[in-house]
């Protein structure tokens, strides 16, 4: 699979977790926000407090091989938890 160029991924844009699956097998790393639906399993919990949790988690679908472990950071930010996904499972 042909992966799009960088200058073709717009900001704000959502990627399809297939292409973030092929971006992780390919050592790519990503940051992107994470949707309030996002149905996830968490594999370790990395730190929890109150303004901050990060965690290991594995997103994706086991039968269409687009499953990976990423990186779930949510930040308490004006009153308001803000999700962020990172894609390698970049380690502390």
């Amino acid at each position: 699979m042909c992966l799009p160029h960088r200058s073709q991924i717009k900001e704000g844009a959502r990627l399809p977790g297939h292409i973030l699956a092929q971006m992780t097998r390919e050592g790519i790393t990503f940051v992107t926000r994470a949707k309030d639906n996002l149905a996830c399993e968490v594999a370790e919990v990395i730190m929890r407090s109150v303004a901050v949790h990060d965690r290991v988690v594995w997103i994706g679908n086991v039968r269409a091989g687009t499953d990976q472990q990423v990186r779930l950071v949510e930040v308490l930010y004006r009153g308001r938890m803000s999700r962020g996904l990172m894609g390698t499972c970049i380690r502390h």
